[in-house]
């Protein structure tokens, strides 16, 4: 009997945005910047500023001129006091939890307007068809958020909505993610580009990634903690440029979770981009011991026993349809 893995439930979207600015006027402060101290910018982080004013940025013949205020409600003024050889004071600089914020209204405005438009005072759940009816709620997890579809038939899909600033001519993208013990005006850099170059035609790392996602779900709360992101780094980590066969899928998942046992042995699972970048950095210790010990438990049943074992920490399904993607591919993996 194979273990399999049902259709997909998880999905990630970048909801982009585009400042219209000229990309020059700018300056993405990151480690290796001149003015990194200045903002104290920490592996994996940037900083979004200009040395102009926002007149200058936005005189009244620019195009956009009558949402000046709503664009210049997005940037902070910015005063350096001390006194640093070289420095250039900037004079405005981009603000994560001002994107974050304006998104999470837009949510609760959708939400607000699909429920008033499609349930009525005696359901909240609003029909699709075929008399098959949904509810649907969300909540904030880091920079995202879930939007959770339920069915009366027992479906639910989690599409976890990402609002980021795309910068021009670039394929790096501006997340909004929070550094609680670090500066306000820091960004998360994401390159969704190259990781999808990364997982183009790789079959394989894509259900590996999906197992991984099916065995963190089996595990009990610590492990909500492992977001889907830090998994999907795993899986790129250990991929490092190789072509993965399906018939290796077993071999290669159990790879994955003994990397993931020394990430969590060493406390770090570094950021594929900037691998200076800790991504447990903000999990406690008590969390990541706690996820260790059951991983080595884990493993040591695995290796003492035939590799049927591994049937018991997930779900089995009868369905054998679904990938990472959406797409109609099974995650067999004995």
């Amino acid at each position: 009997m194979a273990l399999r893995v049902g259709a997909a439930t998880e999905f990630d979207l970048n909801v982009v945005f585009k400042l219209p600015f000229y990309r020059g006027d700018f300056d993405l402060v990151t480690t290796s910047h001149e003015d990194a101290l200045i903002f104290n910018v920490v592996p994996g982080s940037a900083v979004y500023c200009t040395k102009k004013t926002f007149d200058q940025l936005m005189p009244s013949t620019h195009p956009r001129y009558s949402d000046y205020k709503f664009l210049r409600s997005f940037f902070e003024s910015f005063h350096y006091s001390g006194v640093i050889p070289g420095f250039r004071e900037y004079r405005y600089v981009l603000l994560p939890q001002q994107l974050s914020s304006w998104f999470q209204g837009i949510v609760y405005k959708t939400t607000d307007k699909v429920n008033a438009k499609y349930t009525s005072w005696w359901s909240s759940k609003i029909s699709v068809g075929n008399g098959e009816k949904v509810s649907f709620s969300y909540h904030k997890a880091g920079p995202a958020y879930t939007l959770k579809v339920v069915s009366d038939s027992g479906m639910f899909i989690d599409v976890d909505l990402v609002p980021v600033f795309q910068l021009s001519s670039s394929s790096v993208v501006l997340v909004p993610k929070p550094y609680p013990r670090q500066s306000k005006y820091l960004w998360r850099l994401s390159y969704p580009d190259r990781e999808r170059r990364i997982f183009h035609d790789q079959s394989c790392a894509k259900k590996v990634l999906k197992l991984l996602k099916r065995f963190r779900d089996m595990q009990g709360a610590p492990w909500k903690k492992l977001s889907s992101y830090y998994l999907k780094t795993l899986v790129m980590l250990v991929l490092d440029n190789q072509r993965w066969l399906d018939r290796n899928l077993y071999t290669l998942f159990i790879q994955c979770l003994k990397r993931l046992l020394q990430y969590l042995s060493d406390g770090k699972i570094p950021l594929f981009h900037d691998q200076e970048c800790n991504l447990l950095q903000d999990l406690n210790r008590s969390t990541i011991s706690n996820m260790k010990g059951r991983l080595e438990r884990i493993m040591k049943d695995i290796d003492q026993n035939p590799p049927i074992t591994l049937r018991k920490y997930f779900v089995l399904e009868e369905c054998s349809t679904g990938s990472v993607d959406g797409a109609g591919s099974s995650c067999q993996i004995m």
